[in-house]
C-alpha cells in the first residue's frame, strides 16, 4: 500500500513538473514573438484562437483598431449567407407587354445580380428572341431601390460602381494582343457593345511597358509596347463601367438585333420601383448561381464590386434605405447588431463599405478571429465558407504570398497601400486547427509585411 502511494506520488509529480515546463515554455515563445513585433515602428494587431477549445492562444494589440482591408470581406461573406442563405439564387424576370404587330415593351424586374456576365446576356437574349417579337419598342427596369447607386471612385476595376441592375463586375476590359515584333498591336474593348472606344497604339516589342487611360466614360487612351512572347495570348486591362445599367441595355439590345429583332437606336429606357404583372407575358427567369458560389469568387479574387453590391442586397433584405447616404455607416452596424454575434462587440469594429477599399473601415483583430472560430462551429454555413478561402499552390490571391506555401492554410488576404492582412485557418504541427486574423497598419515596404506574417505563420504551426 505504501509502495503504491508513493508511486502515485511521484506520478503526480511529473506530471504537474511536464505542466509547468510545458507552460513556460509556451510563455516564453509567446514572450519572444511580442518582443519580435514590438521591434516595428508600424501597427501590428495579432490573434489566434484554438477551434475545439475556443480559447484565445495569442494576443498582441489585439484589440486595437486597424484598417483590415479585404479581410473585411469575411464579414460581409458572413453577413450575406445569415442573412440570405448559403444557396440563395439572385433573380432577374424579363416580362413583355405586347402591342400589335407584335412589337415588345420590354420589363427587367431585377434583384441586383452582382454575377451576371456578357454569356448570361446572350442565353437570355436567345430566350426572349425565341418568342418571336419583330422589335422592343420600350424598355423600363424595375427595381425597389432603382436610386440606391454609388458612382465609380476611380477608373480602376476595384474602384467600379455600384449598381440596381450589375454587369460585368461593373467592369469593361481592354484586351491587347501582340502581333510582330515592331508591328502594332491589335487592340479591343470588351464588351464592345458598350460603345466604349480604344484610341492609341502599342507596339509589339521584348517587353512590356503599356498604360490604358480612361479618358472619359465611353474613351480610354492606349499607349506603350507589349511583349511579343506571353504566357497569355493577350493583356486584359480592367477599368470601371461609369453606367453598369446602360452597358447591360446596350449589350442586351445589339444581342437581339443579332438574332434579328428590331431595336430603335435610343430606345427609350425608364426606371420603376413596381412591376405591375397585369398584362404581362414571363418571357425568361434567370437564376444565378448559388450565393456559397459567389462568395467564392469574392474571396478567392478579393471582388471589391461584388462585396459592395452583396451588402448592398443585404441591408435592402434587412429593411434599411439605401447605404449611399451620410448615416450609411450606421445603417450597416445596424444590419451587423441584428446577429447575435456582433451584439456583444459592437465597439470593436467599424464599416463604412463591404470590401474594405476605405481606410474608415475599423476592426479589432481579435474579432476577426473569434469570427472565423464562430463559423467553424456553425454548421448551416461552415463548409461553403471555409470552401470560398484560398489556399496555397492554387487559384486567389494566395498564391501570391509563396512563403505560406508549405502550411496547411485556408485564408483571406486584404492589402491596401500601408496595409497588409491576413486571417483564415491553419493546421498546427501537432494536428489542431487555429483561427487566426494579423492586420499590419502603417507599413512602408510590402518586404517588412511579409516578415512579419512569415514568422507568424511559423509560430502558429509549431504552438
Amino acid at each position: 500500500m505504501a509502495k503504491k502511494k508513493k508511486l502515485l506520488s511521484w506520478s503526480f509529480t511529473v506530471f504537474f513538473c511536464f505542466i509547468f515546463f510545458k507552460s513556460a515554455n509556451v510563455f516564453s515563445e509567446n514572450r519572444k514573438i511580442s518582443q519580435f513585433l514590438n521591434s516595428f515602428k508600424h501597427k501590428v494587431g495579432v490573434s489566434v484562437f484554438d477551434l475545439s477549445s475556443g480559447k484565445e492562444l495569442f494576443s498582441f494589440k489585439s484589440r486595437e483598431l486597424l484598417t483590415p482591408a479585404s479581410v473585411q470581406k469575411l464579414f460581409t461573406a458572413y453577413l450575406a449567407f445569415k442573412t440570405l442563405g448559403v444557396d440563395y439564387q439572385f433573380i432577374t424576370n424579363f416580362w413583355g407587354k405586347w402591342d400589335k404587330g407584335k412589337k415588345l415593351h420590354l420589363f427587367i424586374e431585377t434583384s441586383s445580380d452582382p454575377s451576371l456576365t456578357t454569356e448570361d446576356l446572350w442565353v437570355i437574349a436567345r430566350k426572349i428572341a425565341r418568342w418571336g417579337p419583330k422589335e422592343i419598342t420600350s424598355v423600363t427596369v424595375v427595381s425597389r431601390s432603382a436610386n440606391c447607386r454609388k458612382a465609380p471612385l476611380g477608373q480602376r476595376a476595384y474602384q467600379s460602381a455600384v449598381a440596381f441592375l450589375p454587369f460585368n463586375f461593373n467592369a469593361f476590359s481592354v484586351d491587347i494582343c501582340p502581333t510582330r515584333l515592331k508591328k502594332k498591336a491589335i487592340i479591343s474593348v470588351d464588351p464592345k457593345e458598350c460603345g466604349i472606344q480604344a484610341k492609341g497604339e502599342v507596339i509589339t516589342a521584348k517587353s512590356d511597358h503599356f498604360f490604358v487611360d480612361k479618358i472619359s466614360k465611353d474613351l480610354v487612351k492606349v499607349r506603350g509596347r507589349i511583349k511579343a512572347e506571353r504566357k497569355e495570348a493577350c493583356a486584359s486591362v480592367y477599368r470601371s463601367l461609369e453606367s453598369p445599367e446602360l452597358c447591360f441595355l446596350k449589350t442586351l439590345m445589339s444581342f437581339l438585333e443579332d438574332l434579328g429583332v428590331k431595336t430603335k437606336k435610343n430606345i427609350p429606357f425608364r426606371k420603376s420601383f413596381q412591376l405591375t404583372k397585369e398584362g404581362l407575358t414571363l418571357l425568361y427567369r434567370h437564376k444565378s448561381k448559388p450565393l456559397s458560389l459567389i462568395v467564392w469568387s469574392m474571396n478567392h479574387y478579393s471582388s471589391n464590386p461584388i462585396a459592395e453590391q452583396l451588402l448592398r442586397t443585404v441591408l435592402e433584405k434587412r429593411g434599411f434605405s439605401c447605404m449611399f447616404t451620410k448615416d450609411g455607416a450606421e445603417k450597416i452596424k445596424k444590419a451587423f447588431l441584428r446577429e447575435k454575434f456582433f451584439y456583444s462587440f459592437k465597439d470593436f469594429f467599424f464599416f463604412v463599405d463591404g470590401s474594405g477599399l476605405s481606410r474608415k473601415n475599423k476592426v479589432a483583430p481579435f474579432l476577426a478571429a473569434l469570427l472565423l472560430n464562430n463559423v467553424y462551429k456553425d454548421f448551416t454555413l461552415s463548409s461553403e465558407f471555409l470552401a470560398s478561402l484560398a489556399k496555397p499552390f492554387s487559384v486567389g490571391t494566395l498564391k501570391e504570398r509563396k512563403y505560406i506555401a508549405p502550411f496547411i492554410i485556408r485564408a483571406k488576404t486584404g492589402s491596401l497601400t500601408g496595409v497588409s492582412s491576413l486571417a483564415g485557418y491553419l493546421k498546427t504541427k501537432r494536428g489542431k486547427i487555429v483561427s487566426f486574423a494579423i492586420i499590419q497598419n502603417g507599413l512602408t515596404s510590402k518586404k517588412v509585411a511579409e516578415k512579419v506574417e512569415a514568422k507568424l505563420i511559423q509560430y502558429f504551426y509549431r504552438s
